[in-house]
């Protein structure tokens, strides 16, 4: 996995739309041609999009739990595809949500 894998999945959701016309640019640039080929500012404008904390779980009875892990590179790339509502969730957090569907 490569972070330009990730940014592209995160273009193509549309995560860069609502973020002014220098981050869309840049995501492009790092993806065509590579993350490390971007200078430390471009790179620093992409950070933060590079890591996401998990939104969590709800058990049956509407109860959210707050998760306070950190995803970033193939954990998030993984998560985002996994995910049927692009909302990226830990492994941990998906199997309680896979197991409450099961209950």
């Amino acid at each position: 996995m490569s972070k330009e894998a990730l940014l592209d999945h995160l273009i193509g959701l549309g995560k860069f739309q609502k973020k002014g016309a220098v981050a869309p640019r840049v995501a492009q640039l790092a993806v065509s041609k590579g993350f490390y080929n971007l200078t430390p500012v471009q790179q620093g404008i992409l950070e933060p999009f590079l890591s996401e904390k998990c939104a969590g779980s709800t058990d049956p009875n509407g109860n959210h739990t707050d998760c306070t892990k950190i995803l970033s590179d193939e954990e998030l790339l993984n998560a985002y595809e996994e995910s049927m509502d692009n909302i990226p969730v830990c492994e941990s957090c998906s199997s309680q949500e896979a197991f409450y569907a099961l209950s």
